[in-house]
């Protein structure tokens, strides 16, 4: 951790590719075959960053972390990246400010309730309840000019414990840099939509990248965001929406007019993906895929260097167990990759092939092993593999999960949510019959449907907040397709769609945990394992690794 966290590794820097040259090193002492893969992203960053509050009174945001005496990788400001939010779009506004509180969806509603408008305006939310990338989306949405989002004490700061350096809560000058890519668009490098972005890879033009934010976008502290927000008037803010700073919390408009400006250089720059193999004995083809990044917006000891460090040590401990003689009866592939934090693309397949085997052969339904996170950039070469391993739907997960969303995208009614699923999850498997039922298991109703029902079908139980709340069926090919359990890769994995990423959250998610629940009967294999259907914050996969 020491050694990968000691200087500033963005995308494209020097220290980051030496990271990754220092990667492979690694994976190969243990007894991987391990490679870099380049690809080369659009990585915006500013060259001009203005925040200021021109009525009623002046104010210029400083958008400095001073170097602290106590921690030495603070002075390296030569190379480290300014604060920010990537993909924000180029902007010079001016306008009054609005106090959104965290930007989401239903505090737009509470201010419709109000009366309070945001078009034309700058607003200004906090990081938390969402995805920064959902902040300036919804307040483009609703007609905002600009958008602030700042750490408020309340949420990572004094109110919480010790400020750094004295504990680990954000101090005053501490921005939360990341990006704000429209990712409920698509994910990825902005330029090579749905392909990898390799030196030769077409590029759209940059004002045809529909995912880089349509408003100017900037991170800053709460010391900066005090003067600001105790410029504002109006109403006071409801109880919910008042934070840790010593200021009465108002939402304006009024007085207070700030001026945002934000210009970037758009560059390409390269990303070096380690990518680590130890083959399997069995089922070479079958890979189970494990990553995390290594490049950082900093020096990144804790995101994400903590995580990797972790899978590190699970790589050399594996490669012990190889030197004495044991091997992966399937591949495994560790990768260590770049600009996670930027182009993300989280690709959750569910391994329901593991559920069905037939005759000597697996069926596999879906994709390969327990992959739940796969990078846009690498999806190419990495879906290669999984691609082997499907049986009913011939072309790639992402293009399942893909139109699955695209589908639920269009369902407005939300009686129609249901089939739209268990439709899409049976033309995906090629099964005769799905089917959702809902209820006690002992007066179960089907609720939606989709195919000829059959005699016996494959029962998983759904579970909403720990408790059955029916079964989802699945109907085999033929009478002769025997249904049985098999291993499950040691972390959950899960199929999630959302109608509205902007709207109320609400995914629906059908996963599987690691292992049959404690109260499983011994013997229930995969009868005894637990699918969950239902809302609230999406199901990850605990794959090591700080959040991105």
């Amino acid at each position: 951790m020491q050694r990968l966290s000691a200087r500033p590794h963005h995308v494209g820097s020097p220290y980051d590719h030496d990271n990754a040259e220092w990667l492979v090193a690694q994976f190969k002492s243990y007894g991987w075959d391990a490679q870099i893969e380049r690809f080369d992203v659009l990585f915006p960053t500013p060259k001009e960053r203005v925040l200021e509050l021109v009525a009623p009174t002046t104010y210029r945001a400083k958008l400095v972390e001073p170097i602290v005496s106590q921690d030495p990788t603070s002075n390296q400001q030569a190379e480290q990246l300014p604060t920010y939010n990537a993909y924000s779009g180029d902007g010079d506004v001016t306008g009054p400010l609005v106090y959104v509180n965290y930007g989401i969806p239903s505090d737009y509603d509470e201010l419709d309730r109000r009366g309070v408008s945001v078009k034309g305006a700058i607003v200004i939310a906090r990081y938390g309840q969402s995805w920064r990338g959902i902040k300036p989306k919804v307040a483009a949405e609703h007609g905002a000019i600009g958008c602030i989002i700042y750490s408020d004490p309340r949420d990572d700061g004094y109110q919480q414990g010790e400020v750094y350096p004295e504990g680990a809560w954000r101090n005053p000058n501490g921005a939360q840099r990341g990006s704000v890519m429209d990712m409920p668009i698509r994910a990825g490098d902005p330029l090579t939509p749905n392909v990898g972005a390799t030196p030769g890879a077409p590029r759209l033009a940059l004002k045809d990248a529909e995912v880089i934010m349509k408003i100017p976008v900037i991170p800053i502290g709460y010391g900066d965001a005090q003067p600001l927000l105790a410029a504002i008037k109006g109403p006071v803010a409801p109880d919910n929406w008042r934070g840790g700073l010593p200021i009465t919390y108002r939402i304006g408009p009024g007085p207070a007019r700030v001026h945002l400006k934000m210009m970037f250089n758009w560059d390409t720059k390269p990303l070096y993906d380690v990518i680590a193999k130890l083959r399997g004995s069995t089922y070479p083809d079958e890979w189970v895929v494990r990553g995390n990044h290594h490049d950082a917006w900093v020096n990144g000891a804790e995101d994400p260097i903590s995580g990797l460090v972790a899978e590190l040590e699970e790589a050399r401990a594996l490669g012990e167990l190889v030197k004495q003689g044991w091997r992966p009866k399937r591949t495994l592939v560790y990768a260590a990759l770049t600009a996670s934090v930027v182009c993300i693309y989280v690709l959750v397949v569910g391994y329901l092939g593991v559920l069905f085997q037939a005759r000597g052969y697996a069926v596999s339904l879906l994709a390969a092993g327990a992959v739940a996170i796969v990078f846009q950039p690498l999806r190419q070469r990495l879906q290669r593999g999984l691609n082997r391993l499907l049986y009913g739907q011939r072309d790639e997960p992402y293009a399942v999960l893909s139109r699955l969303g695209q589908r639920l995208e269009a369902t407005l009614a939300p009686e129609a949510v249901l089939p739209t699923i268990v439709g899409t999850v049976r033309e995906a498997l090629k099964l005769p019959y799905a089917a959702i039922a809902l209820g006690p298991d002992d007066a179960l109703a089907v609720v939606a449907s989709a195919g000829t029902p059959v005699a016996d079908p494959f029962r998983l139980p759904l579970v909403y907040r720990g408790e059955s709340i029916g079964q989802l069926l699945l109907g085999p090919r033929s009478v002769n397709e025997a249904l049985r359990s098999a291993p499950i890769p040691p972390f959950p994995v899960a199929l999630m769609a959302t109608s509205r990423l902007t709207s109320a959250p609400t995914p629906i998610m059908i996963g599987l945990p690691a292992h049959p629940p404690p109260t499983a009967p011994v013997g229930a294999g995969a009868r005894g394992r637990t699918a969950a259907l239902g809302h609230g914050r999406p199901f990850r996969a605990p794959l090591s690794g700080a959040s991105a």
